[in-house]
C-alpha cells in the first residue's frame, strides 16, 4: 500500500513552562491527527500523479508537508520514500 502522511506545525511550546509558554524557535514540523492525516493512493498511478494529489490535499487542508510511504500496513513500519514541504512543489 501506498500513502502520504501529512504534517503540520507545532505549537512551539516549551517543555515544563507554567504557565504554558510559546517560542518560535522551538516551532517544528510534526506529524498531524486525524481522518485527513493520511492519504492513500493508488500504486497503479504514477508517481506525479501521488505528488499532484498530495499536494493539492495538503493545500486544500492547510498542512505544511507530506511525505509518501510504502507498507503492507498503515501501522506497520513503513519505508519513507520523500519528504515535501508544500511550498516548495509546484502543481503540474
Amino acid at each position: 500500500m501506498y500513502y502520504a502522511q501529512f504534517y503540520q506545525l507545532s505549537t512551539g511550546y516549551v517543555p515544563g513552562s507554567i504557565p504554558p509558554k510559546f517560542d518560535p524557535k522551538l516551532v517544528a514540523l510534526v506529524p498531524a491527527v486525524g481522518s485527513e492525516q493520511i492519504l492513500k493512493l493508488d500504486g497503479r498511478l504514477h508517481r506525479a500523479t501521488h505528488l499532484q494529489q498530495a499536494t493539492e490535499h495538503a493545500r486544500r487542508l492547510g498542512f505544511k508537508a507530506f511525505s509518501f510511504h510504502k507498507a503492507d500496513r498503515i501501522i506497520a513500519n513503513p519505508q519513507t520514500a520523500a519528504k515535501y514541504t508544500v511550498s516548495t512543489v509546484s502543481t503540474v
